[in-house]
């Protein structure tokens, strides 16, 4: 299995993807029980700059298209919004204390969830709450793929 490649963000993921997809996210309100993620991509950068190791080593896109595939496969996201009954409490269902807000970074497979593009080549897509695997810290969302 190939090891995560970790980059250097000039920016903040978070709000670069704000920047590009929050003027947008009020058309996309989820119903029931469902979030509203939208996909962390290692390579965007701002501007077309290439993406960078930490040893400054550039990761060229053109080069294996692997940054790309976080777009289509990557299971890291940051949540958008929640739909009404988005982790509610119920007979079967018991979150504890642990629970995703938006802005935080989480984890899901990308079978249990339904993908759309956003505008600034961004991908979004809704999971059920029940789907949602983890919530991620901001030092280590980067590094899951």
């Amino acid at each position: 299995m190939p090891a995560p490649l970790r980059v250097v963000h000039k920016t903040d993921p978070r709000q670069d993807i704000q920047d590009d997809v929050g003027a947008f996210i009020s058309a996309f309100q989820p119903i029931g029980a469902r979030v509203l993620i939208v996909m962390y991509e290692r390579g965007k950068t701002k501007g077309g700059e290439m993406a960078r190791t930490a040893g400054g080593i550039y990761v060229p896109e053109t080069a294996s298209g692997t940054l790309r595939e976080d777009k289509y496969q990557g299971r890291v996201g940051l949540v958008m919004a929640l739909g009404p009954i988005a982790f509610a409490e119920d007979d079967s269902h018991h979150w504890g204390d642990v629970i995703p807000r938006i802005g935080d970074w989480v984890m899901v497979n990308i079978g249990n969830t339904s993908a759309f593009d956003l505008p600034n080549d961004r991908r979004a897509r809704y999971v059920e709450d029940v789907h949602v695997e983890a919530i991620v810290s901001p030092d280590g969302f980067d590094i899951v793929w």
